[in-house]
């Protein structure tokens, strides 16, 4: 499970970590946060990816499909699967709400253009 993001820029280039506090972060880091770095270069590039992700955790939407540059990133079930376009390389998926989190996160250091570190703090469980 995700824990922290991350943010820093090396000269003009974003740069994205994940720390996950288990051997997680490797793959995290390998898709989540280079899919980030590789395909959202700027705040409005998240925007309509959040939104239709935000549609799809109510409900509204059973499969959300993107794809960027680098990246496809398909939302099912619960799921954000991520496939690197480039080197074919896929096997990762990550909840859907830890993959609005980092979106959004990313959109703010994006648009304000500062180091920063968020904390991924896991929605409470539903009720039964």
């Amino acid at each position: 499970m995700l824990s922290t993001l991350s943010f820093d820029f090396i000269g003009d280039l974003p740069l994205a970590r994940a720390s996950c506090g288990n051997s997680d972060s490797t793959r995290y880091n390998a898709f989540l946060c280079d899919a980030l770095a590789s395909d959202f270069q700027w705040p409005d590039h998240c925007t309509d990816v959040i939104s239709s992700l935000n549609d799809a955790a109510r409900g509204n939407i059973q499969e959300v499909v993107w794809c960027g540059n680098a990246y496809c990133l398909t939302y099912r079930a619960g799921l954000v699967e991520f496939e690197n376009v480039l080197t074919e390389e896929s096997g990762f998926s990550a909840p859907i709400q830890e993959v609005i989190f980092a979106l959004s996160s990313w959109r703010v250091f994006l648009a304000d253009r500062k180091p920063a570190t968020f904390a991924y703090a896991p929605p409470p469980a539903a009720e039964p």
